[in-house]
């Protein structure tokens, strides 16, 4: 396994599991989903820093054409982890804080949820096989354009969004003087 990939992967499973702690007393359900959506974000925004094409990023993975084709398998790999987070809802039972923009974020969500859906199965699927069918090239890419919009929405939708916990607690707990310092 190329030195990329072993990170990419590493980042991305990383991210799924710093969220246990926080939904952990919530069900499985809610768990898994959370997890995935936070893999899924995590994939997204390398995703996106590899289409830039910087130049370390070619030595990480042996070459242009194997960054390609890796940034593909990430977005396959989003698409089913958005896909796991969208059909195994969270489900907060009234532990959820919410603020005034919760209902806006719940709409970016949805919103980006079928963009992405749209956007990557095309990404997937350019040629259709034992079909003549064929996106044009120049077609396909400027609907991949499309990604970074959704990507902000995605933003959005995490930031905004209902959840059982408070988004502050870790600068809180970074900032509570510890007991020795107390006395």
């Amino acid at each position: 396994m190329q030195v990329g990939a072993f990170l990419v992967w590493s980042l991305m499973v990383l991210a799924g599991l710093l969220a246990v702690p926080a939904v952990s007393h919530t069900n499985a359900l809610t768990t898994f989903s959370l997890m995935a959506s936070s893999a899924a974000f995590v994939g997204m925004a390398i995703a996106q820093f590899m289409a830039t094409r910087p130049p370390f990023v070619e030595a990480l993975f042996g070459g242009l054409d194997r960054v390609y084709h890796f940034h593909r398998r990430i977005g396959i790999s989003v698409l089913c982890l958005i896909l796991i987070h969208y059909f195994l809802k969270p489900d907060f039972k009234g532990l959820a804080l919410t603020s005034g923009l919760n209902q806006l974020a719940a709409s970016a969500g949805k919103y980006a949820f079928y963009g992405f859906v749209i956007l990557l199965v095309l990404s997937i699927v350019k040629i259709i096989p034992r079909t003549k069918i064929e996106i044009p090239y120049h077609l396909w890419r400027y609907t991949h354009r499309l990604i970074g919009l959704l990507f902000v929405l995605v933003a959005f939708h995490q930031m905004f969004i209902k959840r059982p916990y408070d988004g502050t607690d870790f600068w809180r707990f970074i900032s509570m003087p510890s007991p020795r310092s107390a006395s």
